[in-house]
């Protein structure tokens, strides 16, 4: 019960970053639930946040999501929390009814602690995007090698577990022997194809059979990776290397 704790608490400081807004939200929550008389808006954000808080600070309810969903996403649940809402209406409220105080108090809050919104980054943890699809360039790279080279409409290629979140929110027509939740480490279904792309000694005889299995052409692997054997006694070819990775082509598919 107290592991439970800690680990939801640590979850919560992963989720509120600088605190700031979070902050922000609590106190608000404590002025609407004094001033605002309003039935509806009393639901909405004083008794919904009410109850949202209790259910995630559950300890037994973290047992029961960890064992269903995986521990690794309950920071998500943050996201039913009416924040953007209840911000809002309270920053609202307080212009309407003391527009000098009230906008005085919002400005000193953003110039206080408005490094978050001004440059989205804060201690190193936050970066601008580089691309329009906010995605690592080396995925997008990859991903353009592979359309370069071949002209099938669905490709079907393994790539490694560090570009696995991000290669079909890219490309939804690569199609993979094994999908982004095999990377979780409570995920209870190993996937062995996944298992071989991840050795730092890449066994070609062993993934030409998984290729074989799944109809899987291509492969990442990260560059410099030794093999246990020649890639070439078993069917594949070195096709091109971008962003650190080696595109290799199992012919035997094609033949």
């Amino acid at each position: 019960m107290i592991e439970d704790f800690r680990e939801i608490f640590r979850i919560y400081a992963q989720y509120t970053g600088s605190g700031i807004v979070m902050i922000l939200f609590f106190a608000g929550l404590i002025y609407t639930a004094v001033s605002i008389k309003k039935r509806s808006i009393q639901t909405v954000l004083v008794i919904t946040s009410t109850v949202l808080l209790a259910v995630i600070f559950f300890p037994p309810g973290y047992e029961l999501y960890d064992r269903f969903g995986g521990a690794d996403s309950y920071w998500r649940l943050w996201w039913m929390m009416p924040i953007g809402l209840g911000l809002g209406y309270v920053g609202c409220d307080l212009i309407k009814d003391h527009r000098i105080a009230g906008f005085a108090v919002l400005m000193v809050v953003l110039l206080l602690g408005g490094e978050f919104v001004y440059t989205g980054e804060i201690e190193g943890l936050r970066s601008e995007a580089e691309n329009a699809g906010q995605l690592p360039e080396d995925t997008i790279a990859t991903v353009k090698l592979l359309r370069s080279v071949s002209d099938e409409k669905e490709i079907h290629a393994a790539f490694p577990g560090e570009l696995l979140p991000y290669v079909r929110q890219y490309d939804a027509d690569i199609i993979m022997p094994y999908g982004y939740e095999t990377v979780r480490k409570d995920y209870p279904v190993k996937n062995e194809f996944f298992d071989v792309m991840s050795y730092e000694m890449t066994d070609f005889e062993r993934l030409a059979e998984l290729c074989s299995e799944t109809g899987t052409r291509y492969l990442f692997i990260p560059e410099g990776y030794p093999a246990k054997h020649p890639f070439g006694h078993y069917g594949f070819r070195k096709v091109s290397v971008s962003s650190g990775y080696t595109l290799y082509e199992y012919r035997l598919l094609s033949e």
